[in-house]
């Protein structure tokens, strides 16, 4: 199983449990010895930590990845008010490459409004990772379905 819960599932309950997570790589930011990972699916974002940089070797932006680790609570000052999941994060024991991504995409996804129509057209699977327009295909599903 490559996942247990969504990305915005995991709350303050779930903090000592081992979950498993799969979404798009966001944003990989590396701190010397300890990398933080956005996680993201189309429920929301979720931060995973990585203490191995052995794990992430293969790993870049819009890479399809499913981890397991322990839900802890964030410190105090890296608490991120910006997101549901903003209390806790995930601290990574195994990461598997679900679906590897090119190292330079034609575009950056959540910006992807700013591209020209063709390039759009072109790799729409791409535009629709952009939240606005995800959240505009969920919207149009419901109002279709009353």
């Amino acid at each position: 199983m490559y996942r247990t819960l969504y990305c915005n599932d995991i709350r303050d309950e779930h903090i000592g449990k081992t979950v498993s997570l799969a979404g798009w790589v966001d944003v990989v930011r590396d701190h010397g010895g300890v990398i933080f990972i956005d996680l993201r699916d189309y429920t929301g974002v979720t931060q995973v930590v990585i203490h191995d940089d052995s794990l992430v070797k293969e790993v870049n932006r819009e890479t399809v990845i499913s981890v397991t680790g322990v839900v802890s609570k964030r410190d105090e000052e890296t608490v991120n008010d910006k997101i549901e999941t903003g209390n806790v994060e995930l601290v990574a024991d195994t990461l598997e490459i679900l679906g590897k991504s090119l190292n330079a995409l034609p575009f950056e996804v959540r910006a992807s409004r700013q591209s020209k129509d063709e390039l759009r057209l072109k790799y729409r699977y791409l535009d629709l990772r952009n939240p606005k327009n995800h959240d505009n295909l969920v919207k149009r599903s419901k109002l279709s379905a009353i």
